[in-house]
């Protein structure tokens, strides 16, 4: 695979304290479908969390967390580099691709 559009390990946050750090210190952003819990950190780091409270089954949970793994691999260049994100997802629908690339490319520019 080519490397330059990729979504590598090194980008994502992965562990429970990292999330719980951005959940109870970072500043949130929402728009629409989309949260987005930001805080300043050393490096870019990215992740990405859909409740089963809000969409019971798994299939639509890994649909939802496909497509915004995907948009954020497309935008990744236009998030500032020292900020840990994780995308949290609020609705009980699931939504298209371009309900929710609408929502992220906003909020990418509040961040900014």
């Amino acid at each position: 695979m080519a490397g330059g559009n990729t979504y590598p390990k090194s980008l994502r946050l992965r562990k429970n304290s990292e999330f719980r750090a951005v959940f109870l210190h970072g500043q949130r952003y929402v728009c629409g479908s989309i949260s987005v819990f930001a805080l300043k950190e050393k490096e870019k780091k990215i992740g990405i969390s859909v409740s089963s409270k809000k969409l019971r089954k798994a299939v639509e949970r890994n649909r939802v967390k496909r497509i915004l793994r995907e948009i954020v691999r497309k935008e990744k260049n236009s998030i500032p580099n020292n900020l840990h994100l994780v995308f949290l997802y609020n609705k009980r629908e699931v939504p298209t691709y371009a309900e929710i690339h609408k929502d992220v490319k906003y909020l990418f520019q509040k961040l900014q």
